[in-house]
């Protein structure tokens, strides 16, 4: 007898030995590696993500994101950069390809017609950042004595100097302008135009100067002039920089003033004839003569087209900003033509010339820095990138891109994974609302029914509904609640690594997809949602015998998120808090949504008799572990201080570090997936929920 129970404890010991082997047992998952390509590389990007030295019960954001700005640097002209954003840039460039494939899809009428727009955006003259005797030359090439005796003037008339630079670089002095589709005619390129993004050349301006800005940007521009001028030509004129100076100031003052009276407008855009343009531009000045600036001329040097006059006159342009024109017609009308050709000469050194030394330190510090500037260097994206952004063509990119081998394929087995994840979300929250014993039976019924109710839309542009959100960009990485329809439209952008792909480990799905779902559904149990019900119908079903109870539930939420301190913003101010009360929507849809996902996701470990594929670098970690360190990732970013800033005080959404912190600690489960000792940042006595 004791032989029997001595062999089958030796086999048991083997099997125990072996599921050991196979599984990785940790803490009561089983735990096997994820070997896909998708895990492998969202591996790589979450644990580059870490910041091991950070505990997780101090501040999780930063254990989970605090290298995240190492290994995904923000380009120089973004101001946010996130998870979502790098999602976004991946498929931009895979655009770009398609766009610039000369071969692929030939024969399809929405690619042709794309390609037909961004050959004519790309088409525009540019001309790289270069050094000072390259810009010298540029000069140089409409008048061969422009850097002598009387500096940067000329025979010529002013708005030949700005032709000049127009075909160089593809830039007027006066305003921008880019290629879109015509929407309203054929869907061919035309030229889109509207004022300048700045009079500085350099800087956008956002507030008054101050005196010691004027004074360091008076001598960037007498810097770079001297830098520009030959020697024997500066001793002659050197007494004359100083002047003409504060005359360029001035007028660029004035330019600005009208800049911001346009934005006052809110003005419209408008789709005219050039010859229409033309005569509203030289009405407002009451031309006698021929305009300063003739329009078929800029149009045909934009365009790169020979077309004839007539035909010229007869083309239409998408023209915003009007009132800014019409303004700028009577501006250029009073100045004199020494200011206008040194603004020109100028505005053309300060968008191309590399600056170093001198020049950049007085342009640095002809802006304040800080949470608040008076400004910024302007730095503009690469030229593919601006006319795949600016383009008005975004269904047709949408359905481009989605149709190419770049995209992820939305195939029935994916779709089959994403209504298991919603469902198991929706079950969640169903037996969420169950547990609530202050809510009324019949409120709980019409919660439940409102969740249940919900459809969720995936997928393509061609599935999205206009009357959804016909703004909506088919390449935004985002998902949004219609509260109007009652239905969740998850764009196909988002169903993408690392927030979603049936190649990756379901706890991750879980933490991204899951987490994102969650929070767009609990939108119609928060805030605005309980003014709509079921059918989407705008219907108080939320009984004012019960707002007491909501009012300190979400009292709650507004006092918690209130004692998170910004902190990237320490070094600019002494104590900054987030605004609990703006964000409580939000910040309820975050808490609530993530208990539901987490909810869903043990309910699907259940299913799956606690086997749980894991990261290849997340080995030591536990199941539940990984499912926040996910869910963190999907709100890892980096922000200009500015801008942080601003967000903090006007954005509906808390900071990304507040959400991710803040919710967590509403966790219990959190606390003992890492183990937080109790009374810890992260492991509060009090927590937040709607229900309880």
């Amino acid at each position: 007898m004791s032989q029997i129970f001595d062999g089958q404890h030796l086999l048991l010991w083997i099997e125990l030995i072996g599921c050991l082997v196979c599984f990785n047992l940790v803490k009561g998952n089983k735990q096997n590696i994820c070997r896909t390509e998708e895990c492998q590389v969202t591996s790589q990007n979450f644990y580059g993500n870490l910041n091991p030295t950070a505990d997780p019960c101090e501040d999780f954001y930063e254990h989970a994101c605090g290298n995240w700005f190492k290994h995904h640097p923000m380009p120089d002209f973004a101001i946010h950069w996130s998870t979502r954003s790098e999602i976004r840039m991946t498929m931009m460039k895979d655009l770009r390809l398609l766009l610039e494939n000369k071969e692929k899809w030939s024969d399809d009428k929405e690619m042709a017609q794309a390609k037909r727009v961004y050959k004519a955006c790309m088409n525009i003259p540019y001309v790289d950042k270069c050094d000072l005797p390259t810009i010298r030359g540029y000069i140089q090439k409409f008048d061969a004595n422009a850097l002598f005796g009387n500096y940067l003037q000329t025979t010529s008339s002013w708005w030949m100097v700005d032709e000049h630079y127009l075909d160089l670089a593809g830039e007027s002095a006066f305003y921008d302008a880019y290629v879109i589709a015509d929407a309203e005619g054929d869907m061919e390129p035309m030229l889109h135009v509207n004022m300048l993004t700045s009079a500085f050349g350099s800087i956008i301006r956002k507030s008054p100067w101050t005196k010691s800005e004027i004074k360091n940007y008076v001598s960037f521009l007498k810097t770079i002039m001297r830098m520009l001028l030959r020697p024997n030509a500066a001793k002659l004129t050197l007494d004359t920089i100083s002047d003409d100076m504060i005359d360029l100031l001035n007028f660029r003052n004035k330019m600005n003033e009208i800049m911001l009276k346009t934005l006052e407008q809110k003005s419209t855009c408008d789709r005219m004839t050039i010859s229409e343009f033309q005569k509203m531009y030289d009405h407002e000045a009451k031309l006698k003569r021929s305009s300063e600036i003739d329009w078929t001329v800029h149009a045909r040097i934009l365009l790169r087209e020979n077309w004839d006059q007539e035909f010229l006159k007869s083309m239409p342009i998408y023209v915003c900003d009007e009132y800014y024109f019409r303004q700028l017609s009577k501006l250029l009308h009073s100045q004199s033509k020494r200011t206008i050709v040194t603004h020109i000469h100028l505005y053309f050194v300060e968008r191309n010339l590399i600056l170093e030394g001198k020049p950049k330190s007085f342009l640095q510090n002809s802006i304040s820095g800080g949470i608040s500037p008076t400004g910024v260097l302007r730095i503009d994206p690469e030229r593919w990138y601006s006319c795949i952004d600016n383009s008005n063509m975004r269904r047709a990119l949408g359905k481009i891109y989605f149709k190419s081998d770049f995209a992820p394929a939305v195939s029935r087995p994916m779709k089959t994974e994403l209504e298991r994840i919603v469902d198991g979300v929706k079950d969640a929250i169903v037996s969420q609302i169950d547990e609530a014993k202050w809510v009324e039976k019949g409120v709980k019924r019409e919660a439940k029914y409102k969740i249940e109710a919900s459809q969720i839309v995936f997928g393509s542009p061609d599935l999205y509904d206009s009357t959804l959100q016909p703004s909506m960009d088919p390449l935004d990485v985002k998902a949004y609640n219609s509260l109007q329809r009652n239905v969740i439209v998850v764009s196909q952008a988002i169903m993408q690594p690392p927030i979603f792909s049936l190649s990756l480990a379901y706890v991750v799905e879980y933490g991204t997809m899951g987490f994102t779902l969650g929070h767009e559904l609990y939108h119609g149990l928060t805030g605005n949602g309980l003014q709509y019900n079921s059918q989407g119908k705008k219907k108080l079903w939320w009984p004012n015998t019960m707002q007491d109870v909501y009012d300190a539930k979400q009292r709650c939420f507004i006092e918690e998120y209130s004692k998170y301190r910004v902190i990237e913003l320490e070094k600019e101010l002494e104590e900054i808090y987030n605004n609990g009360r703006r964000t409580a929507a939000e910040n309820m849809a975050d808490t609530m949504g993530l208990k539901a996902a987490y909810r869903a996701f043990r309910k699907r470990l259940e299913k799956m008799k606690d086997e749980c594929p894991i990261l290849p670098h997340f080995a030591k970690s536990t199941c539940e572990q990984l499912f926040f360190i996910s869910f963190a990732n999907t709100l890892c970013s980096t922000m200009r201080p500015y801008t942080l800033y601003k967000y903090v005080r006007k954005n509906q959404h808390s900071t990304p570090r507040t959400r991710v912190n803040a919710a967590v600690a509403n966790m219990p489960e959190f606390s003992r997936a890492f183990k937080c000792e109790r009374r810890s940042p992260l492991n509060p006595g009090k927590r937040c929920d709607v229900w309880h």
